[in-house]
């Protein structure tokens, strides 16, 4: 009788661990309460939220312990929320999309394109009881990982569509936790009166979007001073910011940057404006340095068929070359690529490919770099990124030079 007991306990367990653990399974929240005495486990019975090779920072990692909900309002609201961990060492994070789109939980499952409205992946801050939320109290729409901001600014709801709200723990939780709702009528029904305020929000936006961002070691997790080259679609030519662990600067929709720090591999990060972000937060942690590594930088581009730089390759060169100038001990070897698809790799793609990477050389040698730290190689056509190109961007790439660290000592 005790087994028979012990088994229904572990099926109800189960089923109440598991029930709303996929997109398509989402509880719908009707109060403004609700609490998870169990806490998630796994994914569900598919593994939606997977990170696409290029890392997308208002993302999740990777779906674990995840559970997933609807919200609703028949009214025009204003939605602040409070996720508030039963244990306080559990570290939860949220992602929260508009769901109305017919077919939302196929078209995440598949391609996993769609962008969140809000996400906050911090660190746990046990100073704040390791809650975190939306509260009115803050600006920022997505918190990356790391060290950053517990809680992210409200959403305004529009009235019959649906939310979906993803809390995930990276880390198997100890316990569940206590999701608090509050929704606050939006008080104008009127069309004029919401174009007007939304209008001026729009003007707001162009003053205030910003990205702060912060540089840790990786393994220490502990705050480190480090260079950073930034290059936005207004200034492709780059420009740098150093001395400081800590940055604020305006954000573009598109901007590139990349972080140089004395004993690091350099570290790239993309981030993309979305017509509602007012701030970015995140953490940058950079990875020590490594024989046999290559360092991941923003391309170098070529005029076809020669090795000459593009204007637009000045980021990765002023990247490159402090990276050598805080590192002294290092040795690279430059390695250059061609383009040329369905060809055979004969000598003039070699010798293309090696000028290209003797261009990077005379560009270091000439800001002071010694010969005896840069060795060069060109593989011509061998190793193309994109076999059979489509675009010109596709070809680009493949007049690449890519750099290995060889020696640190």
């Amino acid at each position: 009788m005790r087994n028979i007991i012990f088994l229904i306990s572990c099926f109800f367990i189960s089923n109440l661990h598991g029930q709303n653990s996929d997109c398509n399974t989402a509880l719908l929240i009707s109060d403004t309460i609700y609490q998870q005495i169990i806490p998630p486990f796994g994914y569900g019975k598919v593994k939606e939220l997977v990170q696409p090779k290029k890392y997308d920072f208002t993302s999740f990692k990777s779906e674990k312990n995840s559970e997933w909900f609807i919200l609703k309002q028949t009214e025009k609201v204003s939605l602040t929320l409070s996720i508030i961990p039963i244990n306080v060492n559990d570290d939860y994070d949220f992602m929260i999309f508009d769901a109305s789109e017919i077919g939302f939980c196929d078209s995440i499952k598949v391609a996993n394109k769609i962008k969140p409205l809000r996400s906050n992946i911090s660190r746990n801050d046990k100073a704040v009881n390791s809650i975190t939320g939306l509260r009115t109290s803050n600006d920022t729409s997505f918190v990356g990982i790391g060290l950053g901001n517990s809680f992210c600014r409200p959403i305004i709801m529009e009235a019959g569509k649906s939310y979906i709200l993803v809390i995930c723990c990276d880390r198997n939780p100890q316990k569940g936790f206590t999701l608090k709702l509050n929704y606050e009528k939006v008080k104008s029904n009127d069309a004029a009166t919401d174009s007007l305020l939304a209008r001026i929000e729009a003007e707001s936006k162009k003053s205030r979007n910003k990205l702060q961002f912060f540089f840790a070691d990786k393994e220490t997790k502990q705050k480190i001073e480090a260079d950073a080259v930034v290059r936005t679609n207004l200034i492709d030519t780059g420009y740098v910011i150093s001395g400081f662990s800590a940055y604020n600067i305006a954000l573009k929709s598109q901007t590139d940057l990349m972080a140089v720090a004395s004993g690091f591999m350099i570290e790239k990060r993309n981030y993309s404006l979305t017509e509602d972000s007012l701030s970015i937060i995140d953490t940058i942690f950079l990875r020590k340095i490594t024989v046999d590594a290559y360092l991941e930088i923003i391309p170098f581009y070529f005029e076809g068929n020669t090795n000459k730089l593009l204007p637009k390759s000045k980021p990765a060169l002023l990247s490159l070359l402090l990276f050598l100038q805080k590192n002294p001990n290092v040795q690279i070897e430059i390695q250059g690529h061609a383009n040329g698809p369905k060809r055979k790799n004969v000598r003039e793609f070699r010798k293309l490919s090696e000028n290209r990477a003797e261009a990077i050389k005379k560009y270091l040698t000439f800001e002071g770099i010694s010969k005896k730290r840069l060795a060069i190689e060109g593989y011509g056509n061998a190793m193309m990124l994109f076999p059979d190109p489509q675009t010109e961007e596709e070809s680009e790439l493949n007049r690449r030079v890519e750099i290995k660290i060889i020696s640190i000592e």
